[in-house]
């Protein structure tokens, strides 16, 4: 491969041939084995998609990914494109069917690389686990690392000493946010005080001295994802590692205090538990769109009393934002048996209202709408080829602006094509709503007796 400077063009010839310069993706200091933070590579890849790239020169199949699945989907969905992909070191060109092998094994080899890497830095972690060595989070509200040594911050320490203080007096979050917001002193980030903080200082041991040594585990080395670590891997707790914020006799009774309650407000926090209702995504603010959430009242369930529950607009859930109100669950409830019942007493109604909306035929309007999307996409191609080569400011932030409005226009082409993919024709669709109406039963005492 040979790099050209012709007439203030930069030219790239592999072989026989001479390609113009579309542009360079460097992801520096990004991990190959996921395509999730590179954000150069994707660009490029979705470029090419959009027809603006039409070879892509890589260094090597190490380079270009460390995942062996996304490098093969890449590389055939690419070919049937007709885009190449040519991997200098190895010579090898993605249009050439023979070459699969070789890329496949080379990619295999790289991605066992990067799972030796992962082994050897786990190896490390669980040596310096073992010996007693750790860092505590950056930016842990109350502690800084400097020059390997963690210190405390004491502004910020005497803060955490009150929440504390409070918890153990009896104090809720709520109480706790609202005494803490009252005295004008800021959050962690700098803004408001949130539940899930409150909770996860009078639960963190580091303010106590200590240090439990992984928490979390990474599943897959692919993935990058972390889970909580519930047995599958060794954890170590390390005792007094460091300065404590928070003296031990009172850390220990907020953690008796915060037991207390969730056995009181029956608190789910297992694994699997996943924080909705039949009521998610179903319900919206008038206001400001945002969606309804359920909250439960803990304190009506106090002594006995049954606890109450509301719908709450999200951006309510810990402030008044928003000028909605709170609806009480159980009426929302009664409500929606009232409603289903108007429907079943005028089905003939509901049925000539499920047609008239089904039936409009957007069928042209939308092909039409789509032969424009597609001219307008091919005269931005147009307009960008005189960019090309051309690496001044102007010409280069021109070439971006044409390049984001044909991906507007792709992402909004591609949802009007989504519209003419809905099967079921308008009699079907009505047909299947009212099937599903006539199943709900007449009388209905309780609303958990049927499922919306």
């Amino acid at each position: 491969m040979s790099i050209l400077l012709l007439n203030g063009e930069h030219h790239y010839s592999v072989g026989s041939y001479r390609y113009k310069l579309s542009g360079i993706y460097p992801d520096d200091g990004k991990s190959g084995t996921s395509l999730a933070h590179r954000t150069e590579f994707m660009k490029m890849i979705e470029n090419a998609r959009l027809g603006l790239i039409d070879i892509i020169l890589v260094k090597s199949i190490s380079r270009f990914a460390r995942n062996l699945i996304d490098l093969l989907e890449i590389v055939r969905e690419f070919r049937n494109k007709g885009i190449e992909i040519y991997f200098e070191e190895q010579e090898v060109s993605s249009l050439d069917v023979k070459a699969d092998q070789m890329i496949t094994i080379c990619a295999k080899f790289a991605e066992e690389e990067a799972l030796t890497v992962s082994e050897n830095v786990k190896w490390r972690y669980t040596k310096n686990m073992k010996e007693g060595k750790y860092s505590l989070p950056p930016n842990l509200y109350g502690y800084r690392t400097v020059d390997k040594k963690i210190i405390v911050i004491e502004s910020e320490a005497k803060v955490v000493r009150e929440i504390y203080d409070l918890c153990v007096k009896g104090y809720g979050t709520s109480l706790i946010i609202r005494h803490l917001e009252n005295k004008g002193i800021k959050g962690p980030a700098g803004g408001h005080w949130g539940h899930n903080t409150i909770c996860s200082i009078l639960r963190n041991e580091k303010y106590v001295g200590d240090c439990l040594i992984q928490k979390t585990v990474t599943v897959k080395l692919c993935s990058r994802k972390s889970t909580k670590n519930r047995g599958q891997e060794d954890m170590m707790l390390v005792r007094n590692g460091h300065q404590a914020i928070v003296d031990r006799e009172i850390w220990n009774a907020a953690q008796a205090e915060l037991d207390a309650r969730k056995i009181q407000f029956k608190v789910d926090d297992t694994e699997n538990h996943i924080n909705t209702s039949e009521f998610t995504g179903f319900f919206v603010c008038a206001h400001c769109h945002s969606n309804f959430t359920v909250k439960t009242n803990h304190y009506y369930g106090v002594n006995g009393k049954k606890q109450k529950k509301f719908l709450v607009c999200a951006k309510n859930r810990q402030f008044k934002s928003c000028p909605s109100e709170n609806l009480p669950v159980d009426e929302v409830k009664e409500g929606m048996m009232l409603l289903v019942k108007k429907m079943k007493d005028n089905v003939p109604l509901l049925k000539e209202l499920l047609l008239s909306g089904f039936g409009r035929d957007d069928e042209k309007d939308n092909r039409k709408e789509i032969d424009k999307i597609n001219k307008e996409i091919d005269s931005f191609k147009e307009r960008l080829e005189e960019y090309n080569g051309k690496f001044d400011d102007y010409s280069t932030a021109m070439a971006q602006q044409i390049m984001n409005k044909i991906s507007e226009l792709t992402v909004k082409r591609v949802g009007i094509e989504n519209e003419l993919l809905i099967v079921g024709s308008a009699e079907e669709r009505t047909k299947d709503i009212l099937k599903k109406l006539k199943a709900v039963p007449n009388v209905i005492k309780t609303f958990d007796e049927y499922t919306y």
